[in-house]
């Protein structure tokens, strides 16, 4: 199962937005449990964007 999501928050101590997005991969198993979940998103970027947002404030 894939699960698309969006983050959005403000720098702490600035009102600069940073906006991400990312994909959940959750593997069930045949007794419905989750037997395996990956986090996938783009570790630089994420960091690009708060970079550039700590840099404007």
């Amino acid at each position: 199962m894939r699960v698309a999501w969006r983050f959005s928050g403000t720098l702490a101590g600035t009102e600069r937005r940073v906006e991400f997005h990312g994909d959940d991969r959750v593997e069930l198993g045949e007794d419905g449990l989750i037997h395996a979940c990956r986090c996938l998103y783009d570790y630089k970027s994420v960091l690009t964007r708060i970079e550039a947002a700590s840099v404007a404030a």
